[in-house]
């Protein structure tokens, strides 16, 4: 019997898969990938589904972690080490440990998604990253069901992305967060910066500040269905950049490798300058408040999010030579 995956994903649209599992625990989580690894099946993992792209039919089997446990491993003067199954909800996650009064993921707040996607996806926002705060996590092999542990200097973490991302041969079973016990915190992005001016430099009010921020610019998914940036910025050699500067004075870049004369750009201001923000198309248009963020304007299909991405990449590359990837993962097929 399907199930369906139409409340499983935030972008609100139509999916089905032959069958489903649920493992709250990290035992129940490998004795699913063990026995979808003898039989052959395919295995789809499924988390907060904020950060996919499904398409009508995931062949095999659908693996929901439900795990949300959350664990102090060690606690010292002014830091603690806390372990968190997969499963939790990631900002139910950053409130509880700010009611705690841990801080380092105050700027990571209202991030849809679980704790166990966060690594693969590497989630950052407003000057920090789930790297910047990860000490170390259990993740499983898809082919034996073997637990192994990963540092954080064995993630092959960069922009976005992760060993766990690359590769598709693990899943994470639970993550472990070196967070602080007095308010260290991030306040160099501008942006957080100037809304902190006479503000109390405490966790919490930087938490207060990022929830504004991103309620101003970006929907709710629950209202309106979107999976937050369909894009990432893309990173140019620097002597493109400098031509793009040229004929964009006001472009946004951000110098991200020195030794490789990499830049950053802002791929808002040229999906916006290149006039696609409020256009819409077969159900999908781009978010007026952040052109990054392409929402749900009554499609069913995936695959319309993917056809109206795919017009937007096309021009930019023809306009400005520039690439954009897709920041979420697309799932399943027609």
């Amino acid at each position: 019997m399907s199930v369906s995956l139409s409340h499983l994903n935030t972008l609100a649209v139509r999916s089905e898969a032959d069958s489903m599992d649920i493992a709250s625990t990290v035992e129940e989580l490998q004795r699913v990938i063990r026995s979808t690894a003898q039989s052959g099946e395919a295995l789809t993992v499924l988390g907060g589904g904020s950060n996919v792209v499904p398409l009508r039919h995931l062949p095999g089997r659908l693996l929901l972690l439900r795990d949300d446990r959350v664990h102090v491993l060690e606690e010292r003067v002014d830091t603690v080490l806390v372990e968190v199954g997969a499963g939790h909800d990631w900002n139910a996650l950053v409130e509880k440990t700010l009611e705690r009064g841990w801080s380092g993921l105050e700027n990571l707040i209202l991030i849809p998604g679980t704790a166990g996607a966060a690594p693969i996806q590497n989630i950052g926002a407003y000057g920090v990253e789930l790297k910047d705060r990860l000490h170390s996590l259990l993740a499983i092999d898809r082919s034996s069901g073997e637990l192994r542990e990963f540092l954080e200097k064995d993630c092959e973490f960069g922009y976005r992305t992760s060993l766990f991302k690359q590769s598709g041969n693990w899943v994470i079973g639970r993550v472990r967060l070196l967070l602080s016990k007095s308010s260290q915190l991030e306040l160099g992005y501008p942006e957080v910066a100037r809304h902190m001016e006479g503000r109390d430099h405490t966790a919490r009010e930087v938490a207060r500040v990022v929830s504004a921020i991103r309620r101003q610019k970006l929907p709710n998914p629950m209202l309106t269905g979107n999976v937050g940036s369909f894009f990432k910025n893309p990173i140019v050699p620097l002597s493109q950049a400098e031509k793009l500067r040229e004929m964009i004075p006001s472009l946004n870049t951000y110098l991200v490798d020195v030794d490789r004369a990499e830049v950053k750009l802002s791929a808002a201001q040229l999906i916006d300058r290149a006039g696609w923000k409020g256009r819409r198309e077969r159900g999908v248009g781009v978010w007026e408040k952040q052109p990054l963020v392409l929402v749900n304007l009554g499609t069913e299909n995936g695959s319309d999010f993917l056809a109206f991405a795919q017009k937007i990449r096309t021009d930019l590359l023809d306009r400005y030579g520039v690439s954009l990837e897709l920041e979420p993962v697309v799932i399943g097929q027609d």
